[in-house]
């Protein structure tokens, strides 16, 4: 949940104007503050190497007739380099006014950027700039940072040290560190090998609000907000889907390499995911493992470790859905626990996806993790 005050979080409830802005870096450096965004429409989605991307429309004017047009790599607004910080502004007439910074965003593709002119005489005057952006989160310099050459690990002694010379990002450490179990060849991808990293702390990475890389535990954390139905609440529409693809009901540990022998395996044991024993009766969903493996899991204790949480994040939270409509809020993030009250049940879920905008109402799909009958 991105970061907020007691007085926007009631703002929120009520009739409020949704505006966005930008702060626009290069190498380090504030080129221009408080850059006037039109049509900014952003999306999470915790299935990709890269969870956020979006696009915004840049729309300046000034009284020297300059134009903001990026026609150059050199340019300010050239998808090289530069990067917009970006921010939803909450007011509520002249007696409320907020800014939520939504995250450090790299600028990838301009589509479009056209200039507004008009002759003066013989001279040739820019009106104003529209110049549509393409955004993604910081984790794409990441991915395009490909290893050229064979690589291991600098030192053994802490994972949040590694990924953080690995990246050369900066980190939040929101989970306790570990020591890697040993020192491996890193392939290709370098999200891969981030990915690889987190595992060992139980978690995945993502890049937080304020442009850091920080990792998201696999077991969720308790609910940091509710969403509700009726005369109170922010919910405009909400429906289920539920899907077998991508379920699974068995965690089967393989040794990394070509060999892959299995050090460990765990499966679903209770309900309607439950699988079929060795020696048992044929189970409705019977057994649909999910194979993992990892460089850095090297002996059976170490996947048997692991086993549970990775059993959690691939089975129950993945086998609904709740999609919802609600008013637009700026600190929804994926990964949020929240609960949902639909007047009927109460349910708990972790969020998925979300699509923000600059209309009135977002969308937001999350796993469902756990519900209960409303008792009067």
């Amino acid at each position: 949940m991105r970061p907020s005050t007691r007085a926007l979080r009631e703002a929120l409830t009520g009739s409020f104007t949704l505006e966005y802005e930008a702060d626009l870096f290069y190498d380090g450096e504030r080129l221009f503050k408080g850059l006037p965004i039109e049509d900014a429409s952003l999306r999470g989605d915790a299935s990709g190497e890269v969870e956020e991307s979006g696009t915004v429309t840049v729309v300046w004017t000034d009284d020297q007739g300059s134009s903001l047009k990026p026609s150059d790599p050199q340019d300010w607004l050239a998808p090289y380099g530069a990067r917009v910080v970006l921010f939803a502004v909450v007011s509520v007439g002249n007696v409320f006014r907020e800014r939520v910074q939504l995250g450090d965003y790299t600028i990838t593709a301009v589509p479009s950027a056209d200039d507004s002119v008009f002759m003066f005489g013989e001279t040739r005057v820019t009106v104003g700039s529209r110049i549509q952006l393409e955004l993604k989160d910081r984790m794409v310099e990441v991915q395009r940072d490909r290893f050229t050459r064979l690589s291991s690990p600098q030192s053994l002694i802490s994972v949040w040290d590694e990924i953080k010379q690995m990246t050369g990002l900066q980190v939040t450490r929101s989970v306790p560190d570990k020591a890697l179990t040993r020192s491996v060849t890193y392939e290709e991808s370098r999200v891969s090998a981030v990915i690889d990293l987190m595992a060992l702390l139980d978690a995945s990475p993502y890049m937080e609000w304020d442009g850091t890389l920080t990792a998201r535990p696999n077991a969720p954390a308790g609910p940091v907000g509710e969403l509700k139905v009726g005369p109170n609440g922010t919910i405009t529409q909400i429906g289920s889907s539920l899907d077998a693809e991508g379920v699974y009901n068995g965690i089967v540990i393989r040794l990394d390499g070509a060999e892959g022998g299995v050090l460990a395996e765990l499966w679903v044991e209770r309900g309607p995911l439950r699988a079929t024993a060795a020696v048992g009766t044929r189970t409705p969903f019977h057994n649909v493992p999910r194979f993992y493996s990892n460089p850095q899991i090297e002996t059976e204790a170490q996947a048997r470790a692991a086993a549970p949480g990775l059993l959690e994040m691939y089975s129950q939270p993945r086998a609904a859905s709740l999609e919802i409509q609600c008013i637009a809020d700026p600190t929804v993030q994926v990964g949020d626990v929240r609960t949902v009250d639909d007047g009927t049940f109460t349910w708990v879920v972790r969020i998925a996806t979300y699509n923000l905008s600059a209309a009135p109402t977002m969308t937001i799909r999350g796993d469902v993790l756990s519900r209960a009958i409303n008792v009067d």
